[in-house]
């Protein structure tokens, strides 16, 4: 859009010494003095006609330009407006000069007599034109200035902080395995970015959401509530790299600023923080940003296979699943070999771990994930991703109050990391409160909007909490963005829903090659089940098998649904009676469902609270709805 300029500035007129020429020569023809010429332009009004279109113009040019972006006209709107603008301003010029207003109309001015001229009294009109039009003026400008030109997209207001989101760099190279490199040109501007204080920065995992998608920009941009997006593409050849980038305003696709950089390989790093510094100074520019009193700073520079393997591996995590996980782990094991102070190396460690163990048995995952978070934060104590690992170790160990206080300080350090406010809300799941875990995930997914796993688990809690149409709608955006696995817990919402016609349709469509679920991660067969359950008629007995050897499981996903010949309340609490809680279970968290009010009330139900320490947990962060303190020591639920 053009900027707001001095009309002289926004387009060319016509060169002046024409219209000086014409008024000169009348001024020779009628033998007057200069002093005489400057009168005579007086008294014909010249200068009053000049001022009044001056002003005049400001005001069209600035209306022309609320216009083209209010009704969406062409970019070039604007420009023409202005230089009609500017050729007419000579012509008002010439016929002010050449022409008289008078009682009989327009004349020429050699054609008046002068005793009955009343340029004095149009003078006088003119006067009040210009005031007229300087007080429309004003009050545009006073308007413009109170409601801003800032960027239109309902859901960009973040406070005094600008919303952007880094996409995927495209890569251009030949060789498809540089995939990972371009993803980490990526990854590392948006780190940068995410440390200025002005900037509110979209988490990696809901930019890289749309990669490889045909989505466009805008639309993009309103999925993941920003009003500024980065994009740009890599192309790598032996030691040297291209990348271009630029930055774009989503509310008029406009490009603020755009750049190609030619560097050397080993220059990588210092091109990750020019690029970051660049966008930063151009949001500034355009936007007013303090981007200079903020904490950015440049990012250590690592041995490019160590920084090589980090980013593959970082890839492996995102997308889950126990092969890719153990891969991802390989990778970092060699990328901390080679840079031994490597935080963000280590944090991912400890984070691949501790993902890896959820559900497991084998200790081993959770001693190996909490060695990998500390040595992180020796070396970065502000590390959110290794303070949420602490903290999901502690979950898993079934130490509910110590894996709070770990959360808590990554929340504080997180940025644009949603992985602690994530785990949070897993935590407060855990320990019942439903609620509460919905709370933290929403925060979560405010800063990750297309997190694939966040929405996974909002599915997951709505369940426990009845909402089905809300358990419906996030399962489908797990699936959406990249948990294909999630279609059974959209199955679920369907036959909750009473939708069964639908729900069939999904399983038919189920692929065979369909990534395992990893929420579950354990041997109860979901396409097993809802193939029987979904049967005309349904497959009871198979349905029985499947039950009795996993009963927590089938509680956490049809939510205590009776079964014919099943009494569930008893086979829940034989469990718990003979073999304990595990903690990697998490059997607890679904007992605040209406349906589960039987089981609240037996004495297996406080076995797994005091085993879990809730009663210690409930008190320090609160109690769930169901339940309440009696006294200083006991409780009682629903």
């Amino acid at each position: 859009m053009l900027q707001r300029m001095d009309i002289s500035q926004k387009a060319p007129i016509p060169p002046q010494n024409q219209v000086v020429s014409y008024i000169l020569l009348q001024q020779a023809r009628a033998g007057i003095s200069l002093s005489g010429f400057i009168e005579e332009l007086k008294r014909r009004n010249v200068f009053k006609v000049s001022i009044a279109y001056v002003v005049a113009a400001w005001l069209i040019i600035q209306v022309s330009t609320n216009l083209e972006e209010a009704l969406a006209l062409p970019e070039w709107f604007d420009a023409m407006v202005v230089a009609l603008v500017g050729l007419g301003f000579p012509v008002a010029l010439v016929l002010s000069w050449a022409l008289e207003i008078t009682p009989d109309g327009v004349k020429l001015e050699k054609n008046v007599d002068r005793s009955k001229s009343v340029t004095g009294p149009t003078g006088q009109k003119i006067n009040y034109i210009i005031i007229g039009v300087l007080v429309l003026a004003l009050g545009f400008f006073i308007w413009e200035r109170q409601t801003g030109r800032v960027p239109t997209i309902e859901t960009a207001s973040t406070g005094d902080k600008v919303s952007i989101a880094v996409l995927p760099f495209v890569n251009m190279s030949s060789d498809p395995e540089q995939e990972f490199f371009s993803d980490g040109i990526t990854e590392e501007i948006l780190n940068v970015l995410a440390r200025y204080d002005a900037l509110k920065v979209t988490s990696r995992t809901s930019a890289f959401a749309f990669k490889n998608k045909d989505i466009s920009i805008p639309a993009i941009a309103q999925a993941l509530n920003v009003s500024h997006v980065v994009e740009g593409s890599v192309r790598r050849a032996g030691n040297q790299v291209r990348i271009t980038a630029q930055l774009i305003d989503v509310s008029d696709d406009s490009h603020l600023w755009s750049e190609t950089y030619d560097r050397e390989l080993s220059d990588i790093f210092a091109i990750q923080s020019e690029i970051s510094q660049q966008v930063a100074s151009s949001l500034s520019a355009s936007l007013g940003l303090n981007t200079n009193s903020n904490t950015a700073t440049g990012r250590q520079e690592y041995d490019l296979d160590a920084y090589d393997g980090y980013l593959r591996a970082k890839r492996l995590i995102n997308l889950r699943g126990n092969d890719r996980l153990d891969e991802a782990i390989g990778y970092l094991h060699k990328a901390v070999m080679l840079e031994p102070e490597f935080s963000d190396a280590w944090a991912a460690m400890a984070m691949a771990n501790v993902i890896r163990g959820y559900a497991e048995t084998d200790d081993q995952w959770r001693v190996n994930g909490w060695a990998a978070a500390k040595t992180a934060l020796t070396q970065d104590p502000q590390n959110p991703v290794a303070f949420a690992s602490l903290g999901q170790v502690r979950i898993q160990k079934g130490d509910l109050i110590g894996a709070h206080q770990w959360l808590e300080q990554g929340i504080v350090h997180a940025g644009n990391e949603s992985t602690p406010q994530f785990w949070m809300g897993i935590l407060y799941s855990v320990s019942g409160d439903q609620k509460k875990a919905l709370d933290q995930l929403f925060q979560a997914l405010e800063t990750d909007p297309a997190a694939p796993n966040v929405h996974r688990w909002v599915a997951t809690v709505a369940n426990f909490l009845g909402d089905y149409e809300l358990m419906k709608k996030h399962a489908q955006l797990a699936i959406d963005y990249g948990q294909p696995g999630i279609v059974y817990t959209l199955i679920n919402a369907h036959i909750s829903l009473g939708d069964l016609d639908t729900a069939r349709a999904l399983l038919a469509n189920v692929p065979p090659e369909l990534p395992e679920n990893t929420f579950l991660s354990t041997d109860f067969n979901e396409h097993e089940f809802y193939t029987a359950y979904l049967a005309e008629p349904p497959d009871v007995e198979t349905m029985r098998g499947l039950i009795r050897e996993q009963v927590d499981t089938y509680m956490s996903i049809r939510n205590w649904e009776p079964i014919e010949g099943l009494d569930l309340t008893e086979m829940l609490a034989e469990r718990i009676r003979t073999e304990g809680i595990d903690p990697t279970d998490n059997q607890i968290l679904f007992f605040t469902s209406p349906e589960s009010r039987a089981f609240r009330q037996r004495p297996e139900f406080r076995m797994a609270v005091d085993q879990q320490r809730l009663v210690e947990f409930w008190k320090l962060y609160g109690w769930p709805d169901v339940c309440r303190p009696v006294g200083d020591n006991d409780f009682e639920c629903d």
